[in-house]
């Protein structure tokens, strides 16, 4: 972890990337592969505005105020290495944090199906249940 910047608690970032969608300079990359997902940060991008912070549900994001700008030529640093996990609906790679790599946890999941699905799709899972629950769901 930095001791500048940016970090990532790994127990309890769930993988959900908000923070990665949310930051404006591209500071915060995600990438996936078939065995793992990993949220990397770029110093020499970051605003320090602290977007990424605001928006993690799992408060797993913190920052710290640098005492001097940064050059643009900064390595990007791995903040988070998490396990993959293929979403079952569009077959995107995203990171599984402990809630999604837990086989006690996955198994409990798969009746209802959101936890194992990419952040995009739950999203989507999760506006069709809002609009169906006011007897809308046909519209999306």
């Amino acid at each position: 972890m930095s001791a500048l910047g940016v970090t990532i608690d790994r127990e309890r970032c769930d993988g959900c990337w908000a923070c990665v969608r949310s930051c404006p300079s591209a500071a915060l990359e995600a990438h996936a592969s078939a065995s793992a997902a990993e949220i990397m940060w770029n110093a020499g991008r970051c605003l320090f505005c602290g977007r990424c912070e605001t928006v993690c549900p799992k408060q797993a994001v913190r920052r710290t105020i640098p005492l001097e700008r940064v050059s643009q030529t900064v390595e990007p640093e791995v903040l988070v290495q998490l396990p993959a996990w293929a979403c079952p609906r569009c077959g995107t790679q995203f990171g599984a944090g402990p809630r999604r790599s837990d086989p006690e946890t996955v198994a409990q999941a798969l009746e209802g199906g959101r936890l194992l699905l990419c952040p995009r799709c739950r999203q989507r899972e999760a506006f069709r249940t809002e609009l169906a629950g006011r007897g809308e769901g046909d519209r999306c």
